[in-house]
């Protein structure tokens, strides 16, 4: 593996294209600048996809995957793009794609790296034809533009982002489970106090009943209570030992019929038997200790089992004589029957009231665990704004007075406004408006807030809801916790402002023409950075003056310490832009080559037949605005 401890950028240093429409080509790439021209069809945009399908940079959404897959299938058609870079610590490899397959990542040698590849391996901003302009008109394509510059630092926070929400999630589900048993308990032993005045009455009334007759009534009464607890022991143990058992040959059934027998042809096959011996051991080892924890398990069973059958003829022997002493006394029968019934009925309200308190205090504890979480998931949104917030002061810093961001934390609301649109749509037939007023004027911690206490008043006033408005919002999520968390654990984006002054006039991308939005766009792109920049056909929408004022000049200002690589028509940006590196394309038809390389004196003539429309048109151009003998 190569190393260049001097790099301090990412770097590609070479494409080599087999099979396909580009079939052959093996162009090397310079710092600095790297322009790619050729006449329309020649291959010029297919050399840059190439580069993305190679890091595997395609965007998610469906139907630009579909067309990009087409695109791929039709002109890599089987082949294979092979891409050599240097990554930002100064280590080579080789990104090798075939058609179909994912990346391979290569030592710089060629030989394995026995590591998967990774996107954040090398890090690259590009951008097709229309994705200038398509990212102008995009607030989040704007926030993934200025999160481009701190990138890593951005993607750990986000990792932990995410996990701090599945922690939420997880919470959530828990606390769904704890209040619906809380709910159940309370309803229940809503029951008791009735029960304890009963209780009290028939004491009252019996209070010339025999102290053995007392006696007795307690005793039966602890019994009962004797049984429940005994039970609650006897189904611990049923079912540990049904979820040990279940447990048992998990490692052997996941595998299913699998054997690396079937691979005994391949010359990976002694590797794949030591991996499959490893796994069987594994597999014997564990479902030994099941074996032995359900041994444990059954041996402390039987000594348990004798005590409670003992425990269970005692309690018989005891009722039978509490039932001959009740029988005695004949005239107080009924009432010892009303009152047996009772005292089972009381211990069962105060064993179902003692879990209630179990209940209550752990989903207090969930709720504080909840807070804990939410405090931590707070922390990282505002580490993640202050990251934006300073990429955007260097951006400030660099482009002001001409271009303008601002950033709004949290400003980007869709997300939470869609969730509030479909929790109450069952509620009302009308519910995108109340939705977008919630949204608008409530923040998700505080409407949770609401929401929890019951709050129509609050929901309604805040919001500027009607009363029936108000109430849907509530009901609709009321009691659901996994719903309230994802509420408070929205992706509410920050919002960016990109502004280009316009006559001493700041105007947003949305209010500017398409030319105009190329002209705010462009120069946040071609700033400072540590990874190379590709762009197809950067002077698209921009007239000369703009590109001038615009591209060469962010070029000139950048080139020496990033590297660019565009495919253009226009012979400003090579030759203003003083190109370290020129590729012609041709093509004849059916496959696309190289006619040419070398820097922008070496593909002079090119240039001017490509880009100028060949050497009478541009003599003829010099002489009408007469630039021949300008002095």
């Amino acid at each position: 593996m190569e190393q260049n401890t001097e790099t301090t950028s990412y770097r590609i240093r070479r494409i080599r294209v087999t099979g396909g429409f580009l079939d052959g080509l093996d162009f090397s790439f310079k710092d600095g600048l790297n322009c790619v021209i050729g006449a329309r069809g020649t291959g010029k945009t297919t050399l840059l996809e190439f580069i993305r399908y190679a890091l595997d940079l395609v965007s998610s959404e469906p139907n630009a995957r579909k067309h990009f897959d087409c695109f791929i299938n039709s002109n890599l058609a089987g082949g294979r793009v092979e891409l050599f870079v240097t990554t930002l610590n100064g280590t080579d490899y080789i990104i090798s794609r075939t058609a179909g397959e994912e990346p391979m990542l290569l030592n710089g040698d060629g030989s394995p790296s026995g590591q998967p590849y990774h996107k954040s391996l090398f890090r690259l901003d590009i951008f097709s034809q229309n994705e200038v302009e398509a990212t102008a008109g995009n607030t989040a394509s704007q926030l993934t533009l200025i999160e481009a510059f701190e990138r890593d630092a951005l993607d750990s926070l986000e990792a932990d982002v995410s996990a701090a929400k599945r922690e939420l999630e997880g919470n959530a589900e828990q606390l769904d489970i704890a209040w619906a048993r809380v709910a159940e308990l309370t309803d229940a032993v809503a029951a008791l106090p009735s029960v304890e005045e009963k209780l009290k009455s028939f004491v009252a009334r019996n209070e010339d009943e025999s102290s053995e007759v007392a006696r007795e009534n307690t005793l039966r009464s602890m019994r009962d209570r004797e049984k429940i607890y005994a039970d609650r022991l006897k189904e611990v143990y049923f079912e540990y030992a049904r979820k040990a058992k279940t447990l048992v040959g998990f490692f052997r059934e996941g595998v299913g019929g699998l054997s690396a027998n079937e691979f005994a042809d391949s010359p990976n096959y002694g590797l794949l038997k030591e991996m499959q011996d490893i796994f069987s051991k594994c597999s014997e080892d564990v479902d030994a200790l099941l074996e032995r924890i359900g041994q444990c398990v059954n041996a402390s069973w039987a000594q348990y089992e004798p005590k409670y059958k003992a425990l269970f003829a005692a309690h018989q022997a005891q009722d039978v004589r509490f039932t001959q002493l009740a029988e005695k006394n004949e005239a107080n029968k009924q009432v010892l029957a009303e009152r047996m019934k009772l005292e089972r009925d009381h211990n069962r309200l105060k064993e179902q009231e003692r879990e209630l308190n179990e209940k209550r205090a752990e989903y207090q504890r969930l709720r504080e665990e909840q807070d804990a979480r939410l405090k931590k998931l707070s922390t990282l949104l505002d580490s993640q704004f202050r990251v934006r917030q300073g990429i955007i002061n260097r951006i400030n810093g660099k482009l002001m007075p001409r271009i303008r961001v601002s950033l709004t934390q949290f400003g980007d609301i869709s997300a939470y406004q869609t969730l509030i649109a479909e929790g109450i749509r069952k509620q009302m037939n009308q519910y995108n408006p109340p939705a977008k007023k919630v949204a608008e004027k409530i923040p998700p911690a505080e409407l949770v807030g609401y929401i929890r206490e019951g709050n129509e008043a609050a929901v309604q006033e805040a919001a500027g809801l009607t009363p029936a408005q108000a109430k849907a919002v509530v009901v609709a999520f009321r009691g659901d916790e996994k719903a309230l968390v994802q509420l408070q654990t929205a992706k509410l984006l920050d919002l960016p402002v990109i502004e280009l002054n316009d006559n001493g006039t700041y105007k947003s991308t949305e209010r500017l023409s398409t030319g105009q939005k190329c002209n705010a766009i462009l120069p946040i792109l071609l700033l400072d950075s540590d990874r190379p920049l590709i762009i197809d056909q950067p002077e698209d929408n921009l007239d000369n003056g703009c590109i001038h004022d615009t591209i060469v000049a962010s070029i000139q200002a950048v080139k020496g310490r990033r590297q660019l690589v565009f495919a253009t028509h226009n012979p400003n940006i090579p030759v203003l832009g003083d190109a370290e590196a020129m590729l012609v394309m041709k093509s004849d038809g059916s496959n696309g080559s190289v006619q040419k390389c070398g820097n922008v004196d070496d593909c002079k003539k090119e240039i001017i037949d490509l880009l100028e429309g060949g050497k009478e048109a541009f003599e003829q151009r010099m002489t009408r605005y007469k630039y021949r003998n300008a002095k």
